[in-house]
């Protein structure tokens, strides 16, 4: 007998969308640290739950991996790696700074964010021009590589994985609306 995962994934997918409309709301009114949180949460959290199945929780390789394959493609400046994201998401994450660990040891680039009209090439000389060893990426460019990257990554994934996926799901947070929503 085959079980039911609806209720799963109508929770992953509600999960997902408040995500990247929480994403959306914060860009919108120029909460850039927000933003920058939110998104970096959300690389990790879809890493996370594309994880081998022996692995119980996600890892620097798990959020890489995903990057590189659902990411970076999605990018339209792809001048960075999956470490240097790592790094930027190790940055904000932890000390509201671009700095962290690996780039501190010059494993990874520091990241640098246009924002709205500004330009990414327009940054990129700024960068060169005060000796940065640093990538430039631009937000909005990198909330719809985000957003790309989950539809290609859920649409792409096999039954068996799908499954697991769903497994996972039941142990995320939902909050009460979200649970009538799936039950109805």
């Amino acid at each position: 007998m085959a079980i039911d995962y609806s209720s799963e994934k109508r929770a992953l997918d509600l999960n997902l969308e408040q995500l990247k409309e929480a994403i959306d709301v914060c860009r919108k009114l120029g909460l850039s640290v927000s933003t920058q949180i939110l998104l970096y949460s959300g690389l990790d959290t879809i890493g996370a739950l594309d994880r081998q199945k022996d692995k119980e929780f996600g890892t620097r390789e798990d959020f890489k991996k995903w990057c590189d394959k659902y990411f970076i493609p999605n990018l339209k400046y792809r001048n960075c790696k999956s470490e240097d994201l790592y790094a930027a998401r190790c940055g904000i994450v932890h000390t509201l700074t671009p700095e962290s660990k690996t780039v501190k040891e010059g494993k990874a680039k520091k990241i640098f964010y246009a924002w709205g009209a500004h330009k990414v090439e327009e940054l990129e000389k700024y960068l060169d021009s005060k000796g940065y060893n640093a990538v430039a990426l631009h937000m909005d460019d990198m909330i719809e590589a985000f957003k790309k990257g989950i539809d290609q990554y859920l649409s792409s994934v096999s039954v068996i994985k799908r499954r697991l996926i769903y497994e996972r799901v039941k142990k995320m947070f939902i909050n009460v609306d979200v649970l009538r929503w799936v039950e109805s």
